[in-house]
């Protein structure tokens, strides 16, 4: 008979035998009297306290007729018996379990050979054997009853298994891993608790020790929770009862275990490969295991646009991957080291980071790297990142830098923004703030409209699109333009236009620029000013004009001035640089010009009269200097004029000087005095004056015969130069 459930065979023989020369080693059990499937025992125990013998073939002491004898008194002296159990040992019975060896009446035969067993005489057992198909079938059958039970379990998070110790062979295919959980204590309502989910892979067929290799994600996710699993303490399993059957479908003795052997982590992890994501600024890393997200250091990894960075332009140092066409092999090393940025992602085996502002921008101003996917190289320290179990990351070296997959790039399809912009009226220089690095070399000025308010708001807008501009910067998400001349002068001549911070507005164009990646910026309607600088500079007078035919005075500043706030008062002419012969200072004369770089000033009758007085002033370009103060004139800002002193006065730039034929004007004669008054339309030189010329006659018309008419010629004169002549009769 065989006792599957408590795993004893009992033999009968047909005579006494010598159970001490008993050799477990030649029994074979199998599932068939030929044998298909045999298996042969490494050994067994003997339940010497079962054992029975046939009082007709040995009489010992205590001999009973008709009976059999005492057992103890047989197991001492003797060892003979004609019945005996055969008590198999665990790994047998488990071995033939696993074999689907006498799971059942029908699958249960036993072979022996002749040297399994002898009488009490030495003559060998008949043999039973398998290839005569004389295997015996069991007479009595007792089936497996008894449902499995976990032992113990040991849990390695190096190599990912969880092994289950079972009481028995189990047959691994119902296994039900969901029915699985590790928790980090006794308690099973733990919140670090994790059901292990499919797909999970284990030893194939049926054993009694179950190695099951946790799935990557269940795997990860252990290690992803902190409290679970991290100490011999902190693992525990639970295992219900429809987690596992044994070979006849016994269910499992439900359990909550402690583990008994526990291997933490040690394996390093390794980065697998990355995304790089420059429409969203971000760095997406996947990792052979979960890493620690609050480990990360971003300082420690580096961009470079060559396999190694001590490339020196020799094809040994290039990637083995082909640059295409689209993304040329870089003319130059460039490389960048990131300064920070957010991590966006918790424990897991997928890191994403966010750039910084600062560092995007520099990827993106570096054109000869991160443009396209094959100049992309990352590099990273063995200090940048660790594991839940603080093994830090394989170091990737900057000589053998990872590529970047052509799939793991994604560009820019973002359209730049105009996000604020700063004028300072003071240093000229318009600043325009871009939501990210911008190509300089796209940037067109004449695309550029200031303006004095939202024209959506206003329809008595002021508008004024820039002409010209030098940019100060290259390749940055903030651009600066030193503004024109010609622009500023425009600008300043309005006092309700660009002249605070109420009042300045900005427009673009979406052809005003574009970014790194050739994406056009977004246009802008009328965006107010952030900083408004006003102009704070004194404007200074860069040349004048003098021009002695037409009476004008033309003065040219460096920036549009105030006509309105002209002084005539504090210009002063000059015959030469201080101390000066002759030099006069304006009294009356006027101007009409508008707001402008230059203003133009009507020398009235009497500034050019006593200008012209003064013989050696302003009769030719070296005697026509130029002083004025302070008061004299005020831009726009209400900054008055750099003065010019007497010791710094600025040469003419231009003359022009009188070619016009004074005219006389009128004439007065006293005949009570004898006085004569000559009155002409400018000064005059006196000493020119030729008194012969003169005559006095008593018709408008041409002299007649009937006419009566004067010669002067013996009077005296005033030498006195001036408008007025006296000529003394």
């Amino acid at each position: 008979s065989f006792d599957l459930d408590a795993g004893i065979l009992s033999v009968t023989f047909s005579e006494t035998v010598n159970v001490s020369a008993l050799e477990c080693d030649m029994i074979t059990f199998a599932d068939t009297s030929n044998c298909s499937v045999p298996y042969t025992l490494t050994g067994c125990t003997i339940n010497t306290s079962a054992v029975e013998y046939d009082l007709e073939d040995f009489a010992p002491p205590g001999y009973q007729p008709g009976g059999y004898g005492n057992a103890s008194l047989w197991r001492t002296p003797f060892h003979y018996a004609i019945s005996v159990d055969i008590i198999l040992h665990l790994v047998d019975l488990n071995e033939l379990k696993r074999m689907e060896i006498a799971l059942s009446r029908g699958t249960t035969y036993l072979a022996l050979t002749a040297d399994t067993v002898v009488d009490q005489n030495g003559r060998p057992l008949l043999a039973y054997n398998c290839s005569s198909g004389m295997a015996l079938l069991v007479d009595v059958y007792t089936e497996d009853q008894t449902p499995p039970v976990v032992q113990s379990f040991d849990l390695d998070l190096d190599t990912g298994y969880l092994t289950l110790y079972l009481s028995e062979t189990v047959r691994t295919t119902t296994l039900v891993v969901m029915e699985i959980s590790l928790h980090a204590d006794d308690f099973i309502g733990n919140s670090s608790r994790l059901m292990l989910t499919p797909p999970t892979g284990s030893v194939q067929g049926s054993t009694p020790v179950l190695e099951i290799l946790l799935s990557a994600d269940d795997l990860n996710e252990v290690k992803r929770l902190s409290e679970l699993a991290i100490s011999n303490q902190t693992t525990f399993v639970t295992i219900s009862s429809t987690a596992l059957r044994d070979m006849v479908n016994n269910y499992l003795v439900p359990s909550v275990l402690m583990v008994t052997q526990y291997t933490a982590d040690t394996t390093p992890p390794i980065l697998q490969d990355y995304t790089l994501d420059m429409n969203l600024g971000q760095l997406i890393f996947t990792f052979d295991e979960t890493v620690n997200a609050s480990c990360f250091d971003p300082t420690q990894v580096s961009f470079q646009n060559f396999v190694s960075i001590s490339y020196n332009g020799s094809e040994d140092n290039m990637t083995n991957n082909s640059y295409p066409l689209y993304c040329p092999v870089p003319m130059e090393s460039q490389t960048l080291q990131l300064t920070g940025g957010v991590v966006l992602s918790n424990d897991s085996t997928i890191l994403i980071l966010e750039f910084s502002l600062e560092d995007l921008n520099e990827l993106k101003r570096l054109d000869e790297l991160a443009d396209c996917y094959a100049r992309v190289f990352l590099s990273l320290t063995n200090t940048s990142l660790c594991d839940m179990n603080m093994n830090y990351i394989v170091t990737i070296e900057t000589d053998d830098a990872m590529p970047l997959a052509e799939r793991k790039y994604i560009p820019d399809i973002t359209r730049p923004r105009l996000e604020s912009f700063n004028l300072n009226l003071t240093s000229e220089i318009l600043t325009l703030s871009f939501s990210e690095t911008v190509n300089a070399s796209s940037f067109d000025v004449t695309m550029v409209t200031l303006l004095s308010g939202q024209p959506s708001l206003n329809n008595s807008v002021v508008w004024y699109t820039l002409m010209e501009g030098v940019l100060l910067n290259y390749h940055f998400h903030v651009l600066q333009i030193m503004l024109g001349t010609d622009d500023l002068n425009y600008i300043k001549r309005f006092p309700n236009f660009v002249s605070s911070m109420n009042n300045t507005f900005i427009a673009i164009t979406n052809r005003t620029l574009s970014d790194m990646n050739g994406n056009a910026v977004l246009p802008e309607e009328a965006l107010p000013v952030a900083l408004f600088t006003p102009d704070r500079v004194n404007p200074n007078v860069i040349s004048f004009d003098l021009d002695m035919n037409s009476n004008q005075l033309h003065l040219t500043f460096d920036e549009t001035v105030n006509a309105s706030s002209l002084q005539i008062t504090g210009i002063t002419l000059l015959s030469n640089v201080s101390p000066a012969v002759q030099n006069y200072t304006l009294t009356s004369s006027t101007s009409t010009s508008p707001d402008s770089p230059s203003i133009s000033i009507d020398l009235d009758y009497s500034d050019v009269n006593e200008i012209t007085r003064l013989t050696q002033l302003a009769v030719g370009a070296s005697s026509t200097f130029l002083s004025i103060r302070t008061f004299t004139i005020a831009d726009m800002s209400g900054n008055q004029v750099n003065p010019l002193a007497p010791l710094a006065a600025q040469p003419v730039l231009r003359y022009t000087p009188d070619e016009v034929s004074p005219m006389l004007v009128g004439f007065d004669l006293d005949l009570n005095t004898g006085l004569l008054w000559l009155e002409f339309d400018e000064t005059v030189n006196a000493s020119s004056l030729v008194l012969s010329d003169l005559l006095l006659q008593n018709v408008s018309d041409a002299i007649t015969e009937s006419s009566s008419s004067l010669q002067v010629y013996d009077s005296m004169q005033d030498l006195s130069d001036a408008v007025t002549l006296k000529v003394y009769f």
